[in-house]
């Protein structure tokens, strides 16, 4: 038998209308679509409060346990046969599922906290059916989240337990598209160690800023070389997006290109030169770095 919600509910909640309705229409089946279009059944029948009451105190007291660390508690929750199933990993049996919320347990912050929502139960008898959402708090943000898709039982003492769980991770902060990024910024600082620039001996050094970014470092360079090189040997260049340091052989040719910079121009180019006698540790940081 279903029995209809309150009137009022009905009135207020177009999701517990449509329930209703879904529960009605598949009756002679026996079972109904979740939220998440899966086949994964959910019994019709209401059940009494006292077993509604244990079911959702076992659903409530996993994320407790997980939270508190508390692995052999939260082990118990399950029956000895259950199984958890967490993409292509599946546990069966109380020890291995206690030692499978172990590694998670270390895995995540100390301060984690884990909430269950959208919490849609179907019984039959002493058998419970759960589709919901569950979440993962790190110090008020977001760390992950997901859905859980469990059959619960209670026993002939009142007492809920977990048949099965599944969990499905939807996004977490750790995920495929945090470890691209990750990897994405490891090579960007990889790949900045590899250009880190020298400590630059001042006396040598000059550095010149106003390049044109449009051309490519290898047209840059050979233009300040042409320009530059005609009071001095130049040993290095080093260019980094508009600005480059130009290291002379010795000081004396340095400092006739820097008496002689206020004319000095590069290729094709009107635009203004800026040249000063300046260490790499006091330049700005420029976000347009070329590669």
């Amino acid at each position: 038998m279903i029995r209809r919600p309150p009137r009022s509910t009905l009135m207020r909640s177009s999701a517990a209308s449509d329930v209703y309705k879904r529960q009605v229409s598949t009756q002679s089946t026996g079972r109904i679509h979740s939220s998440n279009n899966s086949e994964f059944p959910l019994f019709l029948h209401m059940s009494s409060t006292e077993q509604h009451i244990a079911v959702l105190n076992a659903i409530a007291d996993y994320c407790h346990l997980l939270d508190q660390g508390k692995v052999d508690e939260l082990s118990a929750l399950f029956t000895p046969t259950a199984t958890v199933e967490v993409g292509d990993t599946k546990v069966k049996g109380t020890d291995d599922i206690a030692a499978f919320f172990r590694n998670v347990r270390e895995s995540l912050p100390k301060n984690a906290m884990h909430f269950e929502s959208n919490i849609l139960l179907g019984n039959n008898n002493n058998l419970f059916t759960n589709v919901s959402y569950w979440q993962c708090l790190v110090n008020g943000s977001v760390y992950s989240y997901g859905t859980h898709e469990d059959l619960l039982k209670v026993d002939d003492k009142g007492r809920a337990v977990f048949m099965s769980r599944k969990l499905t991770r939807t996004w977490s902060r750790h995920g495929p598209a945090a470890a691209a990024g990750k990897s994405a910024a490891g090579k960007k600082k990889r790949k900045s160690k590899r250009k880190a620039l020298p400590d630059f001996d001042s006396s040598l050094t000059l550095f010149v800023s106003g390049l044109d970014k449009s051309k490519s470092v290898a047209d840059n360079e050979k233009a300040l070389r042409e320009s530059f090189g005609a009071h001095g040997a130049i040993k290095e260049v080093f260019i980094r997006a508009a600005f480059a340091f130009l290291v002379f052989e010795n000081a004396d040719d340095s400092q006739k290109a820097l008496d002689a910079s206020a004319d000095l121009k590069i290729g094709d180019s009107d635009k203004p030169l800026v040249v000063q006698r300046k260490n790499q540790r006091e330049t700005p940081a420029d976000d347009d770095e070329q590669e």
